[in-house]
């Protein structure tokens, strides 16, 4: 039994298969407002070290910044198809500057230069090499290769710097229940894929759930060399009868969240403000915390919550079913702790903190490998961060038409700083 496994009292996020098609980080820094440093506690537990964090480390104008205009954007309403993108699933800077896309709804990956000037693209539907039916998750491996995970086939295409097929091959779960897919790559090339839960319609009944997660590490070729451990997932509403089942978010639900970077794994449920790093085994080697102050969920909270869920319908269908969801399902008292977690190409951790629905904020905490917490980011309203590099931020951002872009911000670092910044 795992490290992790054997501490889980509590569940752990499950990103699952979706069911309708995938909805699949800028400014300054928030450092306007004067606050002082302060270095976390730390101490040991049985071995794993406990990083208490009360306030950010960066001192007043130390803190990180993003330019305060994108050094790329690629996405048009009218114009050349190649600079017109729908269905974005992914995204990723190679060494040189290239930025490459996952464009969903033509099935292609898209090579795009620096400055965002189209070079070429490969891919088609099919199901063929280097053919997709489902075109999901993008990432980088080392020696700038590309890999694209199939959600429909189950299969990893791996393409050169320059858009050439490597190989491809297919992730198979144990026991042949549910499916693996790519949650994150490790700096040896080796994959963190995580166990997905299908819901199959006649089998689960209406309600909220909460599964646990299982997430291993596999070999350049697919094939599983080790298991991180078993977690607690996301919750889920479901609401199903004997002619249909819809599953979504719980309203306000908790999330878990796991992510790679060069040799370690980082896994954070929001339930509170913590979250783990452990080396790719499962062992347990740190737990990061901050002090947080619960927020309730209020009754002007739910009302707007649903205003928001029904305004995404774009049919009567889809408008009734959402209502019918919406009413059913309960609703939690409190705001969880953060809204998503990632990791950059040093080993920082960014978490990104909860906004009540109406909240135009995006910020952003930064976390050294340490655990020690930097300082935040704030990025644009609606601004999806999808790849952080050492001095760039890559993610997706819609516009008042609901075209939607790739963008990339430059991510500045004062000098100031000094080491206390990875």
């Amino acid at each position: 039994m795992s490290a992790a496994t054997a501490r889980s009292g509590r569940p752990r996020s499950l990103p699952l298969l979706p069911l309708l098609p995938l909805l699949p980080l800028l400014a300054a820094c928030s450092g306007g407002t004067k606050t002082a440093s302060a270095k976390p506690t730390m101490r040991d537990s049985a071995g794993v070290t406990i990083v208490e964090n009360t306030a950010p480390v960066w001192r007043d104008g130390a803190g990180w910044t993003l330019t305060p205009k994108p050094t790329a954007s690629i996405g048009v309403l009218d114009g050349a198809a190649e600079y017109q993108l729908f269905q974005v699933s992914g995204t990723v800077r190679l060494s040189d500057g290239t930025i490459v896309v996952a464009n969903g709804g033509t099935k292609q990956i898209r090579f795009y230069d620096a400055s965002g000037k189209f070079l070429r693209s490969v891919g088609r539907e099919g199901g063929g090499p280097g053919e997709f039916k489902q075109l999901g998750g993008l990432f980088r491996l080392p020696a700038d290769t590309i890999a694209a995970f199939d959600w429909n086939l189950r299969r990893v295409s791996l393409f050169s710097p320059t858009g050439e097929l490597v190989r491809s091959f297919l992730l198979t779960v144990p026991g042949n229940s549910g499916f693996l897919s790519p949650v994150g790559t490790l700096g040896d090339g080796r994959f963190l894929v995580q166990k997905n839960v299908v819901f199959m319609s006649g089998k689960v009944s209406t309600g909220a759930s909460r599964d646990s997660v299982t997430f291993y590490v596999a070999d350049s070729v697919g094939t599983l060399v080790d298991t991180v451990g078993t977690f607690i997932g996301s919750e889920r509403y479901v609401m199903a009868d004997k002619n249909m089942m819809s599953v979504t978010s719980l309203a306000f639900g908790r999330e878990s969240y796991m992510a790679a970077c060069d040799s370690s794994v980082v896994f954070g449920a929001n339930d509170t403000y913590a979250f783990e790093q452990l080396d790719p085994t499962g062992r347990l080697e740190r737990i990061v915390r901050r002090t947080h102050e619960t927020v309730p969920v209020t009754n002007a909270d739910i009302s707007a919550y649903k205003d928001e869920q029904i305004a995404e319908a774009t049919d009567a269908n889809w408008r009734r079913l959402e209502e019918r969801m919406l009413a059913a399902m309960p609703y939690a008292t409190t705001m969880p702790a953060y809204n998503a977690l990632r990791t950059d190409a040093l080993g920082n951790v960014w978490v990104q903190e909860y906004t009540a629905p109406g909240d135009s904020s995006n910020v952003w905490t930064v976390f050294n490998r340490e655990g020690w917490m930097l300082g935040p980011v704030t990025v644009p309203h609606g601004f999806q961060v999808r790849d952080i590099g050492a001095d760039y931020v890559l993610g997706l951002w819609k516009d008042e038409n609901d075209v939607e872009h790739v963008m990339e911000y430059g991510l500045r670092k004062p000098e100031a700083q000094g080491k206390e910044g990875a």
